[in-house]
């Protein structure tokens, strides 16, 4: 007859193939999603913790952080650009945060997302991401970082990238980098 148990549980005579195809790929039953009517945002959020977290069932690692993955992307995919943006760019500030960086890397998402996307459009290589290869990255020898950061190139960058960053020329000013140039 092609009843199942969860539609004879639910009351839905017709049986799950009668369902909107949104509720039939979740493989949940529609008592379970009716229920999520009746609960706060506080109770919602709680539950999506506890989801996600049964998900991993204790376990780490790249199985876990791929099913999780696969989840998140799932939920984002439904969203507003503008709003996985804001989404993205708190768990940045807050990934920041917890290994100490204290500057303001609030909106650094966006920000680095259109600097390559216009380098992309002009045909340029992506200097963004090189930068920071160059900073993170430490030498073969372990040495420090492939970018000198306590010589020069990295003072020579600096006022560059701040100088052209300055977008009042009250900012302007005489650094000590400019008078070692002389």
């Amino acid at each position: 007859m092609g009843i199942t148990v969860e539609s004879y549980i639910d009351g839905i005579p017709e049986g799950p193939t009668n369902l909107p195809d949104e509720v039939q790929q979740l493989g949940v039953s529609p008592a379970l999603l009716g229920k999520m009517t009746s609960l706060s945002p506080n109770q919602i959020g709680d539950l999506v913790i506890e989801g996600l977290a049964s998900l991993g069932g204790g376990r780490s690692g790249t199985s876990f952080v791929t099913d999780v993955s696969d989840v998140l992307v799932a939920f984002l995919e439904k969203l507003e650009y503008r709003d996985v943006l804001d989404i993205v760019d708190k768990l940045y500030t807050w990934a920041a945060r917890k290994i100490g960086i204290n500057s303001n890397p609030r909106t650094f998402v966006q920000l680095s997302m259109d600097a390559m996307k216009r380098l992309v459009e002009n045909s340029k290589p992506n200097l963004v991401l090189k930068f920071c290869q160059g900073l993170a990255m430490d030498r073969p020898n372990n040495a420090g970082p492939l970018i000198p950061i306590h010589r020069m190139p990295f003072g020579l960058i600096q006022y560059c990238i701040e100088f052209f960053t300055y977008t009042n020329v009250m900012q302007v000013g005489v650094t000590i980098f400019f008078y070692c140039l002389f």
